[in-house]
């Protein structure tokens, strides 16, 4: 099947109101909140279950994803301004249970992937003019700017983590966590939903998404749609405790002689991604599936299966540069393609 380069993931909800209600018995209630944070926006739907308290919970889910926004924006200052400025001195940062977490978790998933992810190139991410605003007369690095990335390129192994202090044995370490951070948002956040006690809730930023329980007795809707003409080429169901990431080349990137240059760089190359427009992982914890899909467009048209079979990703869907989707055989059960 060729789809666009431009196809991506949405919610059921985000192709209207009508859509949302048709998956929702008349009783079902649904408080819904939006907001911009992550560089994107943010939408919570949520049941009240006749609670009343979903204002509050959606009011203190907004001041925690903002927290996190601040604390782990990679180029503004904050928190891991002030982590990357002591990995490049050479000194060592203490750091917070979140970043702890994220440290142990990074390091698997940068060995599991073969290094196609790998979170520590926030200098190298910073070199093709991806941190900030790009400027007007932006041009791609030189063969010889790419070399001596490439001489150091740092990984998570890097990294040594000794009673909450964090330091880095290479000095060209940067954290940037674009391609992981949304997806460990998320996970906070639904922890944040249960335990005030909602039972039935998406979260969804900015098509990456996380959801609790169900649609009003039926599985939240996902569409996949196509960008050229209004409809859904296709979708699924998820529900229970899933969560769905995907990383494309379509969001941010920059264009010079005709040529489309992706804000995703193959950290193994030190060159933006090509071949891949994007690539969509579904799995119970959406950190995990934030940076699977990063691995995986990293990973490329002929190598994408080893890396997701490596990495233990079940659930998977790549549309490379001319169209062409491909998927897992659990990705082909829940896939339904659409009539149109």
């Amino acid at each position: 099947m060729a789809l666009s380069r431009r196809a991506f993931l949405t919610t059921g909800i985000t192709l209207g109101a009508a859509i949302a209600v048709g998956l929702l018995p008349k009783s079902t209630r649904l408080q819904r909140s939006q907001w911009y944070q992550f560089g994107t926006l943010v939408d919570v739907s949520l049941s009240e279950d006749d609670s009343g308290h979903a204002k509050d919970v959606l009011s203190r889910l907004a001041a925690a994803l903002q927290r996190m926004n601040n604390d782990w924006h990679p180029w503004k200052p904050g928190m891991m301004g002030d982590i990357n400025q002591a990995l490049a001195s050479g000194h060592g940062i203490a750091v917070n249970n979140d970043i702890q977490q994220m440290i142990g978790q990074i390091r698997t998933l940068f060995r599991d992937s073969g290094g196609a992810f790998n979170p520590t190139i926030g200098n190298m991410i910073g070199a093709w003019g991806f941190h900030g605003t790009p400027d007007v007369g932006w041009k791609p690095l030189d063969d010889l700017s790419i070399a001596a990335l490439r001489e150091q390129i740092p990984s998570p192994d890097d990294l040594k983590l000794q009673q909450g202090v964090l330091s880095s044995r290479n000095r060209q370490a940067a954290l940037d966590l674009g391609g992981y951070a949304k997806g460990f948002a998320l996970n906070r956040a639904r922890e944040l939903l249960l335990d005030a006690g909602i039972q039935h809730a998406l979260i969804n930023a900015g098509g990456d998404l996380a959801v609790i329980g169900d649609a009003g007795g039926r599985p939240w809707r996902i569409a996949v749609r196509h960008p050229q003409r209004k409809g859904a080429v296709a979708w699924l169901n998820v529900g229970g405790k899933e969560a769905v990431a995907t990383s494309g080349d379509y969001e941010r990137f920059h264009q010079y002689a005709g040529r489309r240059y992706a804000h995703i760089i193959d950290p193994r190359s030190a060159k933006p991604v090509s071949n891949m427009a994007s690539a969509t992982v579904v799995h119970p914890d959406a950190a995990f599936a934030d940076a699977a899909a990063t691995a995986l467009i990293v990973a490329g048209p002929t190598q994408w299966r080893e890396v997701a079979t490596a990495m233990g990703v079940e659930t998977a869907m790549v549309i490379d540069e001319q169209g062409r989707l491909s998927m897992t055989p659990d990705m082909q059960l829940r896939l339904h393609l659409s009539a149109a």
